[in-house]
């Protein structure tokens, strides 16, 4: 009976609760989707900064291989030899900080920078200034 009449008090309220609901569900789904997009764009400036880590340190096994010649056993020895500097972490801001290798992205990082072993296995003939 109270379908009938849609200004009774008990259909007030359902058409308010739904009214309510609606705008409260969108409210929470737009929050949520605000809380996962900065955690995408960390995600792409940490893969940025990766990219640019295994970028640097190949150019520094290649500036060690020149100078010393031969190809270098780590990382660590790259970094212990001095030739580690500061990259970039944001192409658009310009913020460098010092790339320190720990951990599984060690290995990770020397077989990238060491796969191209017969870019490292050539003579060095000449020496690198910086």
């Amino acid at each position: 009976m109270w379908l009938a009449a849609p200004w009774s008090k008990r259909a007030k309220w359902w058409i308010t609760g739904i009214g309510l609901g609606i705008p409260v569900l969108a409210i929470l789904a737009s929050f949520l989707l605000l809380l996962a997009f900065p955690k995408k764009q960390l995600s792409i400036s940490k893969d940025a900064v990766r990219r640019a880590g295994v970028q640097e340190i190949s150019t520094q096994a290649r500036r060690f291989c020149l100078n010393v010649g031969r190809c270098p056993t780590s990382v660590i020895e790259i970094q212990q030899k001095g030739y580690m500097g500061e990259i970039p972490v944001d192409p658009d801001t310009k913020a460098n900080f010092f790339y320190q290798v720990t951990g599984d992205e060690k290995d990770c990082l020397v077989k990238a920078v060491l796969s191209t072993k017969e870019e490292f296995s050539r003579p060095c003939t000449s020496s690198y200034t910086p």
